[in-house]
């Protein structure tokens, strides 16, 4: 552990693309998706055995746990061919709030519907000239 900790606060003098930072961080985070995927398991057959000693029989339970641990980047030219894609109508409107909601562009608990409407209902702006 103690290795494992001073290589994350270690400085690496090289410099990397987003690209190769990206991918070296996916690399690490593999072993804590495994831990997260065994856990999530590990819970749910917990709250299944916790289901069949309460006697419910409906809906059998379960338990996840995000991993997504790699921050999301949103890049320009993406967002750009998002709009545009949008604007063209080769792209739906709650698709395109959803792909914005997990770049966290927009409140991911929001309701893509409320935010279509929102963004119809709005007020006009005008700009000074």
């Amino acid at each position: 552990m103690v290795q494992l900790g001073a290589r994350l606060i270690e400085q690496n003098a090289t410099a990397k693309t987003a690209t190769q930072a990206s991918g070296e961080q996916s690399s690490s985070t593999s072993v804590l998706g495994i831990c997260v995927s065994n856990v999530s398991e590990a819970y749910t057959l917990a709250l299944g055995w916790c289901a069949k000693y309460l006697g419910l029989k409906d809906d059998s339970p379960a338990y996840t746990i995000n991993q997504e641990f790699i921050a999301k980047v949103a890049e320009f030219g993406m967002v750009t061919a998002i709009v545009n894609a949008w604007q063209s109508g080769a792209l739906r409107d709650t698709d395109m709030i959803r792909v914005l909601q997990k770049l966290d562009l927009i409140d991911p608990a929001d309701n893509p519907d409320d935010v279509i409407d929102a963004l119809r209902n709005q007020a006009p702006t005008m700009t000074g000239g």
